[in-house]
């Protein structure tokens, strides 16, 4: 599955603060929480899976990862770096409720060591909420030390021959759904993504 030579074995899902739409991860959909649809997917691709989380979620049965940076995306992504190391793994938002298995293994099939895959929009619109990061640790904390985003750190990245992007077109475009008002929700529910 992974030709080029990346092992990735991790699926990281980001939950951090739902400013806009309060208790957002923990809504149902079909009788299940949003954010346990997106952990099934991740684990449904083959990967172990894990909840990044600036909350402690108590009860839990997946494993929590805290992430003591609190800064968006790329805080997440620093808390992963700084638990385990270097090496590839998948990130995607708790938000994500229609997040694919199949667009996870594609991601994963061409994912190469050292490299970051990021699906891009033909606008150039980046979904990083559904990539595979194998960044180096000291880019990641000087963007985060400078407030930047991940969108800036793969941009960064990819200048530098260090990520390379798949055409987002090419995907399923409800894997990229992510849910951040009520009205996301609903259209979800209803079956009227993006």
């Amino acid at each position: 599955m992974n030709e080029p030579g990346a092992r990735v074995e991790e699926g990281f899902v980001l939950r951090g603060h739902a400013t806009r739409f309060a208790g957002k991860f923990d809504r149902l959909w079909g009788g299940r929480r949003l954010v346990d649809r997106v952990v099934d997917s991740v684990a449904a691709a083959g990967l172990s899976a894990t909840i990044v989380s600036t909350d402690p979620l108590p009860g839990s049965t997946v494993p929590v990862l805290h992430d003591p940076f609190d800064r968006g995306p790329l805080g997440g992504v620093r808390a992963i770096l700084h638990s385990r190391g270097t090496g590839p793994f998948f990130v995607v938002g708790a938000d994500m409720p229609m997040v694919r298995p199949d667009a996870i293994r594609r991601l994963i099939a061409v994912a190469a060591p050292g490299i970051s895959v990021v699906p891009k929009w033909s606008d150039g619109t980046l979904e990083v909420l559904h990539a595979i990061y194998d960044p180096p640790v000291d880019a990641v904390v000087r963007y985060w030390e400078a407030q930047r985003s991940l969108r800036d750190l793969v941009r960064d990245l990819e200048m530098r021959g260090q990520a390379r992007s798949v055409p987002a077109e090419e995907f399923d475009p409800s894997t990229f759904t992510d849910v951040d008002t009520a009205d996301d929700l609903e259209r979800v529910r209803s079956g009227r993504m993006r």
